[in-house]
């Protein structure tokens, strides 16, 4: 069975869309939601879905081990980045890359980060070309 982890940030209909669309699937289910805001509804809608939430602060995420261990703890296989738009760490990539069905090495895996790294900076420049601020 693969074990999903969403991380979200907002009102969350894409998270219960997510958690609605595995209910009844018995190859995949949503461990956690994860989350960056004490605040936000999707921990509402996560609560009346029966899915656990896991709330973290910019610090814990990224300068501690925090939230990869607890993603070690659950054993997750996918994470899903529904409306959540920090950097994830290069270690909670690594961990998801490395320790998922497939098996790539190192350059690989350093490959896939700087595709990634650029992709999410053109989507960046382009969401402040249009007054977008992260803060």
């Amino acid at each position: 069975m693969k074990k999903i982890a969403i991380f979200a940030s907002g009102s969350g209909s894409n998270a219960e869309n997510i958690i609605n669309y595995f209910k009844n699937d018995t190859e995949n289910v949503v461990k956690m939601v994860f989350c960056n805001k004490p605040d936000a509804y999707v921990l509402e809608r996560a609560k009346r879905l029966s899915v656990p939430t896991f709330v973290f602060g910019r610090e814990e995420f990224s300068r501690s081990d925090l939230v990869l261990n607890e993603l070690k703890r659950l054993d997750i296989d996918l994470i899903v980045l529904a409306g959540f738009l920090w950097k994830v760490p290069d270690a909670i990539i690594d961990e998801v890359l490395r320790n998922g069905d497939a098996d790539i090495g190192r350059d690989y895996v350093e490959t896939i980060r700087e595709v990634a790294a650029g992709y999410a900076a053109e989507i960046m420049r382009r969401l402040r070309e249009h007054e977008y601020d992260p803060q």
